[in-house]
Formats: C-alpha cells, structure tokens, sequence
C-alpha cells in the first residue's frame, strides 16, 4: 500500500525505492490519495505510469458535483457545465485518475465504511462530503442557504484566514481598551505591546484550535 506520492521529483523516487527494495516486477495492491494537494498527488503519476497498481483510492469532486448542483450560488449551472469547470481546476487527480483507467486500474472514492486492506475508512460519509464539495477553494460559489438548511455550512475561507481574523479582532479590542493605559508610553514601547499582543492571540489561537 501507498499513501500519498509527493511531487512529481518524489514519484521518481518512489518507484526507484519500491524497484530497489522490492524488486523489478513489484506492484502496489492500493494506493491511497489522502488529498488533492500538488505535494502529495503528483507523483502519483509517475507511479502508476512505471508500477502496476490494482487499487486508487481518491476522491473525484467532478464526477459527483452532478448530484449537488442545487448546492451552488449560481443557478445556471448544467451539470456538464459545472463537471467541465470543476475538473478543469482540478487537473492533477484528473490526469490521474485517466492514467489509472488506461492502465485498468479499479478507481474508488474513500468513503466512510469502506475498508483497504486491512484499514476501515472512518470519515467522510458520502453525504457530507457533497455537502463539503460547493465549500472546496476550487469548486465555484455555494449555496449558503442551501447548506445551511443541512447544518453542513463551514464556508471557504481557510483556518489560516479565520485565526488572522480572530487575532486581528483580539489586538482591536486591546487597542480599544488598553491603549488608553499607554498613552503616556513612548510610541515604541506601545508598539512593542501591541505586537506582543498580536502574537499572544495568534498563541491562544493555536491552542484552541
């Protein structure tokens, strides 16, 4: 089994190393995507190209975005239109996913429930992986309202976005509060409060998370 392939470099590497140790006509039972990220499908590629697989696990947001196309912004969506559009974004695990047909590959999604090897998917479900996918940064503007009414709603913006909002918030209301403490400071010492801060509540950020 192999988890993730790294970059395209990393591909070349896995299949000199799965040659080396495991020999010349060694071939892979499963190989298993975790997420759609350049850094771990891309060398995938090359894998499935130089060693015979049975078995790719990964998820296909443009073969099942047909079933969700209410859960989109923009109602003139058909569903070739938005399959086209999302798999286009997705370029890497599509090319992919055509390399592992050619080679006849059997292609399945991750779903909770289903087992690889001796591995037990736990999540996601089906259903709320549909409910992710109008959320993903590649796929078009969802339907907020519509996923909401499912309690599924997460929004696109990033951890990273939502912790800098927080922590901007924390420092303004320090700066609403506590600068009248510092008025009387030097502006550089105020400035080294306000910075001292801003990094505590990234901090408390982090541990909360």
């Amino acid at each position: 089994m192999l988890i993730d392939g790294g970059t395209s470099e990393t591909g070349e590497k896995i299949v000199a190393h799965l040659k080396k140790y495991f020999g010349e006509e060694v071939e892979l039972e499963h190989i298993v995507l975790t997420h759609s990220d350049a850094d771990h499908a891309s060398g995938l590629r090359t894998v499935i190209k130089e060693v015979p697989v049975k078995n790719l696990w990964l998820h296909q947001p443009w073969r099942l975005s047909t079933e969700v196309v209410p859960l989109f912004k923009d109602k003139r969506w058909t569903q070739d239109g938005l399959q086209a559009a999302i798999k286009k974004e997705y370029d890497i695990i599509s090319k992919l996913f055509d390399l592992a047909v050619e080679a006849g590959c059997k292609v399945y999604y991750p779903f909770q429930g289903s087992s690889i090897g001796p591995f037990r998917i736990l999540s996601p479900s089906k259903p709320t992986y549909l409910h992710l996918l109008p959320q993903f940064d590649k796929t078009p503007d969802p339907d907020q309202s519509a996923i909401e009414a499912a309690s599924m709603w997460i929004g696109k913006q990033s951890f990273l976005s939502k912790a800098m909002d927080a922590v901007t918030a924390k420092v303004q209301n320090w700066r609403r509060h506590g600068m009248q403490n510092v008025s009387g400071m030097a502006g550089r010492q105020a400035r080294a409060m306000s910075q001292a801060s801003f990094c505590m509540g990234i901090w408390e950020i982090i541990e909360s998370s």
